[in-house]
């Protein structure tokens, strides 16, 4: 990003040298007063990048958007105060770095009338920056970083001057920022993300794997050889009677247990076989 910008400065300053000292010194001084600008809303940015990263990451999406939303409006409601009080003034604002040139002073004005014009427009790309920067989305905050002064700078900055001489050099910037902040719809990408979340993870498959506790009439049933709460007087037909039954046996209680035949035959034991699981 900074790369960029310091290449379209090299470009600026170029193009403007054509037209003199005067040109280069006016341009300059528009540029650092709209830095200094920026940097409100840049401001305003840092502390909504924390509150973006800890919601998208809890996944409160919704609190995202409200968040985004809001601060784009602040911010374009101080840009535009700060817009029109700079358009007001932008002649003394220009003198107060060269009080004794008025053609710095009669090229600058223009110039800085000119680009407060797409002034609104910043808080939607300077913010649209900072939640893709938030959210993890790295190629898509680049994109947007460097479109303003790079991507669309660049070439106005090749061709305006050529059409309209000098005017060229002071309508690049707000000619750029149109299509800058249709760019800065990019946007509308986290914001997609945040309506309709990817499904990170699906069923692929279901196992139809036996389980225990799978078809089980009677799971209460479940008794151990020498293992009962109540003490047995004789073990020898208690092991008989449990030999075999499966899961179906109920509860041993207090007294004797007699030996008992059971009264049909064990169905096949198989799975999803609930009645082979049962002795009458």
């Amino acid at each position: 990003r900074q790369g960029i910008a310091s290449v379209s400065t090299i470009l600026l300053n170029t193009t403007a040298g054509a037209w003199g000292d005067a040109a280069i010194a006016a341009m300059s001084i528009v540029s650092r007063y709209l830095m200094f600008i920026n940097s409100s809303i840049i401001g305003f940015g840092q502390g909504f990048q924390p509150v973006c990263g800890f919601c998208y990451g809890a996944g409160k999406y919704s609190r995202v958007r409200q968040a985004y939303t809001y601060c784009i409006r602040v911010g374009t409601v101080v840009l535009l105060v700060l817009g029109a009080l700079s358009f007001i003034f932008a002649e003394p604002i220009i003198t107060l770095f060269r009080r004794d040139d008025l053609e710095v002073i009669r090229i600058g004005t223009t110039a800085l009338q000119l680009q407060l014009l797409s002034l609104p427009l910043w808080a939607f790309i300077t913010l649209s920056n900072m939640c893709t920067q938030a959210m993890g989305l790295g190629m898509k905050a680049t994109l947007i970083s460097i479109a303003r002064q790079g991507i669309f700078l660049i070439p106005a900055l090749l061709i305006l001057p050529r059409v309209w001489g000098l005017l060229g050099i002071q309508i690049a910037q707000p000619v750029a920022d149109l299509p800058a902040g249709s760019h800065g719809g990019i946007a509308d990408a986290p914001l997609g993300l945040i309506d309709d979340p990817g499904k990170a993870h699906g069923i692929v498959g279901i196992i139809e794997d036996a389980q225990i506790g799978h078809h089980i009439l009677d799971f209460l049933a479940l008794i151990e050889l020498d293992a009962a709460d109540d003490p047995v007087g004789h073990t020898g037909p208690e092991q008989r009677l449990f030999n075999g039954v499966g899961l179906g046996v109920h509860t041993v209680e207090d007294g004797m247990v007699r030996e008992l035949r059971a009264l049909c035959h064990i169905l096949h034991d198989g799975i999803g076989n609930e009645h082979g699981l049962a002795v009458f």
